[in-house]
């Protein structure tokens, strides 16, 4: 039973990233400009101080802005990878940023980690489900990361083609609380609010 939900989850997550690389530029950013529209007016996030974000790369939904629009209201802390792990750090100045060598992807690089517990955690994932299920890219970091904050609001961002109606899941996998997409706002788990 686990080898074929292996196998549903690995072409899932196959179709979902396919369709996702297609978007043309012009309309993934439309809909990155909507997502960021409504993030920035959520209630929730109004009233968060400390907000773990990751960092967007290649065809996710697009954090960079909201972190720079948010680096001087707001306590804002970034993953960065430890091992099999994500620890996290808090951003100052969008300087501090390197490319990883290794994954091609944002980090912090020569500073301690943050002891800080994030109010809000900011999702990435390849699919999610109305119900809150979330599929990862594979290796269970996000999954980790969200069981240690487990008081912490988790808001998942997405475009409306990586909403399916089902998530295949098992036992370790961590559901979110909110989903936002360009034209929706799902609620599946909605407490705790900050």
């Amino acid at each position: 039973m686990v080898q074929y939900t292996c196998m549903e989850k690995y072409e899932l997550r196959r179709s979902i990233l396919r369709q996702r690389r297609q978007l043309a530029t012009k309309e993934r950013n439309t809909k990155n400009q909507l997502i960021s529209q409504k993030l920035n007016n959520l209630p929730l996030l109004k009233k968060a101080q400390k907000i773990l974000v990751y960092l967007s790369m290649e065809d996710e939904v697009d954090t960079h802005e909201f972190i720079k629009k948010n680096l001087k209201e707001k306590t804002i802390l970034t993953p960065r990878m430890n091992g099999n792990d994500l620890e996290i750090v808090e951003l100052k100045n969008w300087k501090e940023l390197k490319i990883h060598p290794k994954f091609n992807l944002l980090e912090i690089f020569n500073k301690q980690a943050s002891s800080l517990e994030p109010d809000i955690i900011l999702v990435p994932g390849v699919g999610f489900d109305p119900q809150g299920n979330r599929l990862g890219y594979g290796k269970g970091y996000y999954d980790r990361l969200l069981e240690r904050f487990p008081q912490a609001t988790t808001l998942a961002l997405a475009y409306d083609l990586q909403i399916i109606e089902k998530i295949p899941t098992e036992d370790h996998d961590q559901m979110v609380q909110h989903i936002l997409t360009e034209t929706h706002h799902y609620t599946p788990n909605p407490f705790p609010h900050v």
